[in-house]
């Protein structure tokens, strides 16, 4: 005979209050996902809801305004990149592509290349490339297929190879990766990546309903303000005149009542029939209801409500001001995953075009620095640079560092930069000098 066993769940329940058991209202509790946002929607929303736009473009207004610096092992590396850039005008498609990726859950930038290649669909030919003739920007909507490499051998292994391009106006064509910069939306598993079509997710997906019920209340308020205060009149033999069809004297009292009110300021009663009264609303709780809402929906999307709703943080001596420092914080995160991408290839390409100052030659050592998204005030600044420049003269003092090159790299580019960044010729040129120094005064 087979021994039965009973099967035991660890859990808190009391069968007196229900909680924990199946009548407890909370058992059957889950959560339910919902479904992906259609294009109809995110179009809407980026387009129409003043909050939801806002969502998607303080973070990347917030990048591009800071900008960024090339730096390497050649001093006119940011010059001519910055050069480059203002007159291929790339500033304005960058944003767009960053627009597009957050409202959208994913963009990709085209560059027409002028490489002698005219299959798209085919890698850049950099021995033949020349210049970039145009930039388009495109949705993932208008990607309706991603081919991906099949190639065991390749380095591009099981990522995607080519893309399907449908654009609005114009005919359909196939790009290949070479030739595009692609950006993919917030991050999301492989399941429901599978289910979007093979790309992330828009940032409207995760603050949905936080948004919807800050509108919802902010519209509602109008309502409440229109309704705000109500009349009444109480009639004699309201009833009988109603059940004999006689509605339209009740509407002539009512007509000649509010006729009088707005000529005169005065409603006219029967003391004997009738009585007026005015009823208000009440509005209690309604801002402390308004602003957790909003602390809610400046949680979800990341934004301090100083930054989303442009009102200063509640609380004693408080000014949002650490709250926009911790947002610098994380916009710098983002940045580093989605312009520094965008940045990175299109430098490269400007280099390897040989119409361009690099004449298609990639220097050996090359970096992107971003600026501080944080405005110093005046004050500020000018501590910042006696200290630093306290700093250097320790160096010069010591011997470490050498008053010239302090001078170049210091007001590299017409500008006072806070970091500086001393290449490996730098530093091999001083010791060298040095060492001939020292050989010279044994002599």
């Amino acid at each position: 005979m087979k021994e039965e066993k009973d099967l035991r769940v660890d859990g808190w329940a009391n069968i007196y209050t229900r909680q924990g058991t199946t009548q407890d209202k909370k058992t059957y509790t889950r959560y339910t996902a919902k479904n992906l946002l259609s294009e109809s929607e995110v179009n809407d929303l980026f387009t129409d809801e003043g909050l939801g736009r806002k969502v998607v473009t303080k973070p990347v207004d917030a990048m591009i305004r800071s900008w960024f610096s090339v730096n390497g092992d050649k001093d006119d590396i940011d010059s001519n990149i910055q050069a480059i850039f203002d007159e291929l005008k790339l500033r304005k498609p960058i944003k767009e592509l960053l627009y597009l990726n957050k409202a959208f859950g994913g963009a990709l930038m085209f560059l027409g290349l002028d490489d002698g290649e005219e299959d798209t669909g085919k890698p850049v030919n950099y021995n033949t490339l020349k210049s970039i003739k145009f930039i388009t920007i495109y949705d993932r909507f208008r990607i309706p297929m991603i081919n991906y490499n099949k190639d065991e051998n390749s380095e591009n292994y099981l990522n995607p190879e080519t893309y399907s391009i449908s654009p609005l106006e114009g005919k359909p064509f196939s790009a290949h990766y070479t030739r595009c910069v692609v950006l993919d939306g917030i991050f999301i598993t492989d399941f429901v990546r599978r289910l979007n079509n093979g790309w992330g997710a828009s940032i409207y997906q995760t603050i949905y309903d936080q948004l919807r019920d800050v509108g919802d209340t902010f519209s509602s308020i109008g309502h409440i303000i229109d309704n705000f205060e109500t009349s009444s009149i109480s009639m004699k033999n309201l009833l009988p005149l109603i059940l004999a069809g006689k509605e339209d004297i009740i509407k002539t009292r009512l007509d000649l009542m509010d006729l009088s009110r707005h000529v005169m300021n005065t409603i006219l009663l029967d003391a004997d029939e009738e009585v007026y009264n005015k009823h208000s609303s009440t509005l209690a709780g309604l801002p402390e209801t308004l602003d957790r809402q909003m602390q809610y929906l400046s949680s979800v999307s990341g934004i301090p409500v100083t930054v989303l709703f442009g009102r200063s943080s509640a609380g004693m001596n408080a000014t949002g001001e650490n709250d926009i420092r911790e947002w610098y914080d994380s916009v710098d995160e983002e940045r580093k995953d989605t312009l520094q991408i965008v940045l990175e290839k299109l430098i490269r390409m400007c280099m390897l075009c040989k119409d361009y100052y690099f004449k298609g030659n990639e220097p050996e050592k090359w970096f992107i620095q971003f600026n501080s998204m944080y405005q110093m005030t005046a004050n500020e600044s000018a501590d910042v640079k006696v200290k630093i420049s306290t700093a250097d003269a320790n160096y010069i003092n010591a011997g470490v560092l050498d008053p010239e090159i302090v001078l170049k790299k210091r007001f590299e580019g017409g500008k006072f930069n806070e970091n500086l960044i001393l290449t490996e010729e730098d530093l091999t040129g001083e010791k060298k000098e040095k060492e001939n120094v020292k050989i010279n005064v044994e002599e």
